[in-house]
């Protein structure tokens, strides 16, 4: 949901700063055909392993390994600055994944949403309640975002910078000259 809001924030901030959509249309990604392909995937990831069924740790090591697919594919498009910043939040929740299995999640931070934020955990294969023997639960999901009750949720710090780094290229593209990109 995160990811979709900052697509259309940097629509807004694009078009408020004189950018445009036919230049957005323009821009290319190096790889761009994969990029895209690997990211929907990697967002679709959650709901598509929960309905195949697969096993946590089968689960946890397809959302790494399209993570760093994601990360990867980024890296070669850093013309685009927010690629920097998408980039710095994968690598975030790859970390806090890969030393705890699961992203861990801080319920007190969720106030009085804590008993809805725990059946979210309770249906999810990516998350886990923070525990004693948590590793850097500092990059867990720590940040409360308020809002409607369909929209309030607790993300990390890496979810942030990823948000941030795509609405970044969003009003990057917007701006571009079309320049050219391999494939």
């Amino acid at each position: 949901m995160m990811i979709l809001e900052t697509v259309l924030l940097g629509l807004v901030v694009g078009l408020a700063t004189r950018g445009t959509v036919a230049k957005m249309q323009d821009a290319r990604l190096n790889h761009e055909r994969y990029f895209i392909l690997v990211l929907l995937l990697y967002l679709a990831w959650p709901s598509l392993g929960n309905w195949l069924g697969v096993g946590q740790r089968e689960f946890i090591s397809i959302w790494l390994l399209l993570a760093s697919c994601v990360a990867g594919l980024a890296l070669m498009n850093t013309r685009y600055v927010g690629m920097i910043l998408a980039v710095a939040g994968l690598v975030a929740n790859i970390l806090v994944v890969t030393l705890n299995v699961a992203m861990p999640v801080h319920l007190q931070h969720a106030g009085t949403d804590a008993e809805r934020v725990q059946e979210r955990i309770a249906d999810s294969m990516l998350h886990e309640p923070v525990t004693d023997q948590t590793l850097l639960p500092q990059l867990g999901d720590t940040l409360f975002v308020p809002g409607p009750s369909w929209h309030r949720a607790l993300v990390s710090y890496g979810d942030l910078l990823l948000a941030l780094g795509v609405g970044a290229v969003v009003v990057q593209m917007m701006h571009s000259q079309g320049d050219p990109a391999r494939d």
